[in-house]
């Protein structure tokens, strides 16, 4: 299997657990994943997708 394929699965179902037990998902949990897939698409050679990911970050964190 997928070592970025596994490691998505594990935060995922992370997500999953705290959002069903407490209705929420933590910052703790979902900022890491942001940066992780950021940094693994532009490590990957996929320099697009870590622009494009870079970009939705700046505007979400701008527009709030």
């Amino acid at each position: 299997m997928d070592i970025p394929l596994v490691i998505a699965i594990l935060f995922t179902s992370a997500a999953a657990l705290t959002d069903l037990r407490g209705r929420i998902i933590p910052n703790w949990l979902t900022y890491p994943m942001i940066s992780t897939g950021i940094i693994y698409h532009a490590a990957a050679g996929a320099a697009a997708g870590g622009m494009h990911g870079i970009a939705f970050v700046a505007d979400v964190s701008l527009t709030g």
